[in-house]
């Protein structure tokens, strides 16, 4: 099990596939993760670092928990 402290390393300083493989992982359980202290700190670098695609799938996952729409008009993320 990787440390909250290496995910954040390796979302903000590894490549694209890096971002994606732990986006992927944490899919399902964004809105879970980003109520908690240390998992929050790392949803939010995944959201400054992760490509459009990913961030897009993170910010729809949050805003369907909460009943809303897609975020297609949204969107503006890094990478």
């Amino acid at each position: 099990m990787c440390s909250i402290d290496m995910l954040q390393y390796i979302v903000e300083h590894g490549g694209p596939r890096h971002r994606q493989i732990i986006m992927l992982k944490f899919a399902g359980s964004i809105v879970q993760m980003s109520h908690q202290k240390h998992s929050s700190k790392v949803i939010e670098k995944c959201l400054i670092y992760a490509s459009y695609h990913d961030c897009k799938l993170v910010i729809n996952e949050i805003l369907s928990a909460g009943g809303g729409q897609t975020a297609d008009h949204l969107v503006v993320c890094g990478s």
